[in-house]
């Protein structure tokens, strides 16, 4: 997924697109827009970051 994270100075810096879609999650109630996969160590850092960026679905009537 196109998750960008870098470090400038002592920030971190995550980009991803706000337009991504990459499918349900499991339990289908929301769609995925980015995600580490799990938790990802921070290049040069002791410092973890897991992210999910996801919407709601909406619920058909």
């Amino acid at each position: 997924m196109p998750v960008s994270i870098s470090v400038e100075g002592n920030e971190v810096v995550v980009r991803f697109p706000l337009d991504g879609d990459e499918g349900l999650s499991s339990s289908k109630k929301t769609r995925i827009v980015a995600s580490t996969r799990g938790n990802q160590q921070i290049e040069g850092t002791d410092v973890y970051l897991g992210l999910n960026a996801y919407r709601m679905v909406r619920k058909s009537k």
